[in-house]
């Protein structure tokens, strides 16, 4: 397992024939854009590259699953709602049908922690998840599986994104409140990171069955 950080000194992306040591990969969020420039966003061309050559499954979260849909010829855009809090969710009737989304309840929490959203899916893409905001939460491209929320994250790290981006919080027109988010966060983390769970197991048994192939 390789875990790298692009913000970091020195960070290395896998590229060419090291990517056949690995099986699948997970990428996550950040406070970059999918339509932020070179000078912005250092490591998107990279990243982009990785989505194209890599052959494994992947896993992308918030920014990461704007990348997958940008890179495939979706469109990402400004949401006329930034999302910051928890906000219901549900699985299309192909999100239901899908191994990705295989023992998620059809209607759950999902914490949100984006300005931009997933506007027009490409082509091939199948929606698995949407909301009363946007149409598309969740989608899969072959092997490519979007979410745009955040299942993973626990109460310290809403904590977390409090201390280090409060002023990005406070500029949205979300309607929430620090103290209405954290309340949230003690009613339905819990489950909604048993969702993530379910979700990376999922996965796992992909990479599994394209192995034992």
């Amino acid at each position: 397992m390789e875990f790298v950080n692009v913000r970091q000194k020195g960070y290395r992306i896998p590229a060419g024939k090291e990517l056949k040591y690995f099986d699948a990969a997970l990428i996550m969020g950040g406070s970059y854009g999918a339509n932020d420039n070179d000078a912005e966003y250092p490591s998107k061309h990279q990243e982009l590259e990785f989505i194209e050559r890599f052959e494994g499954p992947i896993l992308g979260h918030c920014l990461g699953s704007q990348l997958i849909f940008h890179k495939y010829g979706g469109v990402v855009d400004k949401g006329h709602l930034r999302e910051c809090g928890f906000y219901r969710t549900a699985l299309t009737g192909d999100g239901i049908k899908s191994r990705i989304m295989r023992g998620i309840p059809s209607e759950f929490m999902m914490f949100h922690w984006h300005g931009d959203c997933l506007k027009t899916p490409p082509a091939g893409a199948v929606v698995l998840a949407k909301s009363a905001n946007y149409d598309t939460q969740a989608f899969q491209i072959g092997n490519r599986i979007g979410i745009l929320g955040h299942p993973e994250v626990r109460e310290a790290d809403i904590e977390s994104l409090f201390r280090f981006d409060m002023k990005w919080f406070s500029e949205g027109n979300h309607q929430n409140t620090r103290e209405q988010i954290m309340a949230e966060a003690a009613r339905f983390c819990a489950a909604m990171n048993k969702h993530a769970g379910i979700v990376f197991d999922n996965l796992v048994s992909m990479v599994q069955d394209k192995n034992q192939a």
